[in-house]
């Protein structure tokens, strides 16, 4: 049996510097690509997951051999070994975390008896389940499922075998699971700490909604226009135009952010929006007037060209560089820490 010690010290990395939501949320939800991100780029972590890995190839190796296969918790041994010693290291998890992580472990174990049973099945046969019916119960129902259930398996299925052992009766499947028992009952000790250093979930109140009714302005229009629902702290939809067929326009940019009141962002995307616009057109203007220049007034689109070409070069000295001072003073005015972001998207020098 491995000693709570051993797992505690798998890795010598410091992981108190992780935050334990993302390691709980490593297979699944909004955290797995930072979790994924972190594996690839920062050193402790990548050093941490590999000396775990080390560890239980050596301590758990039936474990590890059944899971170094699944797709599924391939890497999952590891990083759950990892979330048992970054909480003994902090001395405490947070319930929702603690949760996060029986309910990832369970379906790790679970996995794992069952496979290890389908593969004992077909090396040894079913006689053995047959023969005696609590052997059969042990092997068929009393695998353990989730962290709780290994304490009381391993009882079960220890005495078992120690009946086998009394009576020379072979029963390899028995043994079998009793042997990867033997390995995953530090879990069983480890599950029990980690309960005495359960700490309540520390929740951050939720900012007020906005009032629905009362008029907003848009972060890139800067119209007043209302929200989009009691729910939402996100601008309604506007600017758009809809024809005879009920089709609607592209609505403002403005639809998909906060109002300005509460946030620049919009305003900023907005200016992002308008450089890689200036950049385009002015890349556009040289195509397009040279196409003017070797038109005659005779040519049927001379007129509708050469208006293009003033549009073109009245949207690039004017229009842009306007909207832009406009939007960069507005930032620095409201939000003056953004302000030289605000200039480094801004193509034109504003005052």
């Amino acid at each position: 049996m491995i000693d709570i010690k051993s797992l505690y010290t798998a890795t010598t990395a410091d992981l108190t510097a992780f935050d334990m939501s993302v390691l709980c949320e490593w297979r699944y939800g909004k955290k797995k690509p930072v979790f994924i991100n972190l594996l690839e780029s920062n050193e402790v972590l990548k050093t941490a997951i590999a000396e775990i890995d080390a560890w239980t190839a050596t301590n758990m190796p039936i474990l590890h051999d059944l899971l170094s296969n699944s797709p599924k918790y391939k890497l999952g041994l590891s990083v759950l070994i990892a979330i048992i010693i970054k909480a003994q290291q902090e001395g405490k998890i947070e319930n929702a975390r603690y949760k996060e992580f029986k309910d990832e472990f369970a379906s790790l174990i679970n996995d794992a008896f069952n496979d290890a049973k389908a593969q004992l099945e077909k090396l040894h046969g079913r006689r053995e389940i047959d023969a005696r019916g609590d052997m059969s119960d042990a092997i068929v129902y009393d695998r353990p499922s989730n962290l709780h259930e290994i304490g009381s398996a391993y009882k079960k299925f220890t005495k078992l075998t120690k009946w086998v052992d009394e009576n020379t009766d072979p029963a390899p499947i028995l043994f079998g699971l009793t042997n990867l028992l033997d390995e995953v009952y530090v879990f069983h000790v480890a599950n029990k700490e980690l309960k005495e250093i359960i700490t309540a979930t520390v929740r951050k109140k939720a900012e007020p909604n906005l009032d629905q009714g009362e008029q907003f302005t848009c972060s890139c229009c800067f119209r007043p226009i209302r929200l989009q629902n009691k729910k939402s702290n996100i601008i309604a939809y506007h600017g758009f135009t809809r024809d005879w067929y009920g089709i609607t326009s592209t609505s403002c940019k403005g639809s998909w952010y906060p109002p300005f009141e509460q946030s620049c962002e919009g305003t900023l995307a907005y200016l992002k929006d308008l450089k890689q616009l200036l950049i385009s057109r002015k890349e556009f203007l040289p195509k397009l007037e040279a196409k003017f220049a070797g038109m005659t007034k005779e040519d049927e689109e001379y007129i509708k060209t050469g208006q293009a070409v003033r549009s073109l070069k009245s949207l690039i000295e004017r229009e842009i560089p306007s909207t832009q001072e406009m939007l960069c003073n507005a930032i620095n005015k409201n939000y003056p820490n953004q302000h030289p972001e605000a200039l480094a998207l801004a193509t034109t020098e504003v005052k």
